[in-house]
């Protein structure tokens, strides 16, 4: 079908469809039973039979599938009313009258039906996407190291604007060879393929908890102080930081250092009496409470699922057990017990286990001024 319409259809227009329509109303009626039809319904039924007719046509011409069948039932049907009467055919009046209503209901269907139909969506030009674009941390350089192509996510990561990208090389984000590289606070695998060209891939991918080394089974507790392992604690560290950014759980914890004062012959009585500290505070915690050494006289504290003054709370019983213990050690007595203590949630900036133990030490040394 093209669109002026197909010959098929031009010969069903109405006008020509009449032609059968008047020969069957002559053989079925009967000039004796004729009756005069006065001239304005004449007029009528031919300005309807007019107007159906440039519509059937319009529908031709506009390339429409549906409505020709009903417009063709209202023509003939109109056609018929009057023609039944003048040539003594009254039985197909009635004929007439029901294909106009049947074709005049028909239409008004198919309009209202055409009224529902949801327009359709109109297409967005789609934006074009650089591959610099992409949220996935990524360098393309060439044998020498010089960067042929970064992502935005790499240069955010490694606080490094654009412009300044021509001036460096890849190894001020990353050294190629080494495994993994610690941007951000955290610690990134980092994956390197060689490509075409002599150019090189470079990609991050965040460090998961299956990355980690699995500390042996008889590492877990220090057995001279009674704490957790470091590698022991530092996986929990991860598991717990992981539940936080993932399920926004809130996780508290405290950095508490002890520190003596600086004598050369109390040295040996210090280090005795602070692992004996140590295992006091082992023996005072839950048991789902982690405590690791971190520094040389350093305890960290994790407490999950504890509320926001939990680690106040913890940090005022160690106070209390080293003034209980002094009466045993002296050298605690003279010592001073530094505490920072935190709470951290899921809307916060998660660093990993070594990036949260590198900002508590920074908070305990900006309190105490021990960077001075």
């Amino acid at each position: 079908m093209t669109s002026s319409g197909s010959l098929l259809q031009w010969v069903f227009l109405p006008p020509f469809v009449a032609i059968p329509t008047v020969l069957a109303a002559r053989s079925l009626g009967s000039p004796s039973a004729a009756e005069p039809v006065d001239t304005s319904l004449w007029g009528l039924a031919g300005l309807l039979f007019v107007v159906l007719t440039v519509l059937y046509a319009l529908f031709i011409l506009q390339g429409r599938r549906t409505g020709f069948v009903p417009v063709q039932l209202m023509a003939q049907g109109i056609l018929l009313c009057p023609l039944a009467l003048s040539l003594g055919a009254r039985m197909l009046q009635w004929l007439g009258v029901t294909m106009a209503v049947c074709g005049a209901v028909v239409l008004l269907a198919l309009y209202y039906r055409h009224l529902g139909d949801p327009e359709p969506p109109v297409e967005e030009p789609e934006e074009t996407v650089r591959d610099t674009d992409l949220p996935v941390p990524f360098a393309i350089t060439d044998r020498d190291g010089n960067i042929l192509s970064i992502s935005d996510a790499l240069l955010h990561l490694a606080g490094v604007p654009r412009e300044a990208v021509p001036t460096v090389g890849i190894t001020r984000f990353l050294s190629p060879g080494e495994d993994t590289v610690r941007l951000a606070d955290r610690t990134w695998n980092v994956l390197q393929q060689p490509m075409k060209d002599d150019r090189f891939y470079f990609q991050l991918e965040p460090r998961t908890l299956g990355d980690l080394p699995q500390p042996p089974a008889d590492a877990f507790v220090d057995p001279e102080t009674g704490l957790c392992s470091y590698d022991y604690a530092m996986r929990r560290l991860e598991e717990e930081l992981y539940r936080v950014g993932r399920y926004k759980d809130r996780l508290s914890a405290a950095l508490v250092r002890v520190a003596f004062p600086s004598t050369p012959q109390g040295e040996a009585q210090a280090e005795t009496a602070f692992k004996a500290y140590c295992r006091a505070v082992s023996g005072s915690l839950r048991a789902s409470d982690i405590a690791f050494l971190s520094g040389p006289r350093d305890i960290f504290l994790l407490l999950p699922e504890g509320a926001d003054d939990a680690a106040e709370a913890v940090i005022a019983k160690l106070d209390g057990l080293m003034s209980t213990l002094g009466t045993v050690h002296p050298a605690l007595s003279s010592a001073t017990l530094l505490r920072w203590a935190a709470s951290i949630d899921g809307e916060m900036d998660v660093p990993d286990a070594k990036g949260l133990l590198d900002r508590f030490d920074e908070a305990l040394q900006s309190k105490y001024t021990l960077n001075a």
